[in-house]
């Protein structure tokens, strides 16, 4: 945690009472952390973030953006397993799931997990105790987005935001029969230009279905880009 380093900021000594602990002392104090105390100190965590958010008065649409990131361990460290890194490949890392704000840029939800986790429907439980938390702050009349990158393309997770009233907005994955679909959308409509008046991107809104989607009654509104 770089203690030593820390122990010449007198504002951090100050807050730390005077006396910065030793790292046999920090490590036997979080070794009293269990799965309660954890559950206590993610909450702790998400309350700062949410405080911002309720500050932020008449928000009519929010963007709740939930996320991983790699983080790489050097050593031996509990938890930490190899899995999806793409700078330091096989080495072991955690895989963290945050969930953020974007129109306050505060992080109001996370869970840490081993390096070779995955993101998916396991993790529709947390996505909705996020969303619970973030609707009592920004009311029952703001707009809610969840934006999730591909992963998100899965049933569970569409479904469950959806029962939580919110929207989502997530990549699709480009199987075949979507691009099949793209293929053959008879009008695209211009939104950029080049100086010369050429259109350099464009969008079509494209009828397209997964069974999946189909048998759940989830009405998937597909945009492509290109």
């Amino acid at each position: 945690f770089g203690l030593e380093s820390l122990a010449a900021d007198p504002l951090f000594v100050l807050l730390c009472g005077g006396v910065i602990p030793s790292l046999d002392t920090t490590y036997r104090d979080l070794a009293r952390f269990d799965d309660e105390t954890i559950e206590q100190l993610e909450g702790m965590m998400a309350e700062h973030g949410l405080a911002e958010v309720r500050r932020t008065k008449k928000l009519r649409t929010a963007h709740l953006d939930i996320d991983t990131t790699v983080i790489p361990l050097f050593g031996e460290h509990e938890g930490a397993l190899p899995g999806y890194n793409p700078h330091y490949p096989g080495r072991p890392s955690y895989h963290p799931i945050l969930a953020r704000i974007a129109e306050t840029d505060t992080c109001v939800g996370a869970r840490l997990s081993p390096g070779d986790t995955a993101f998916g429907a396991a993790d529709v439980p947390d996505i909705e105790a996020w969303i619970d938390r973030t609707r009592l702050a920004v009311g029952p009349d703001c707009l809610l987005y969840v934006r999730i990158d591909g992963v998100a393309d899965c049933g569970d997770i569409m479904a469950a935001i959806e029962a939580k009233g919110a929207f989502f907005l997530t990549k699709a994955r480009m199987t075949p029969d979507l691009c099949s679909a793209v293929a053959f959308v008879p009008r695209w409509k211009t939104v950029d230009w080049d100086a010369d008046g050429k259109p350099l991107r464009q969008v079509a809104t494209v009828g397209f279905a997964r069974k999946e989607w189909q048998e759940r009654g989830l009405k998937v509104r597909v945009v492509a880009v290109r």
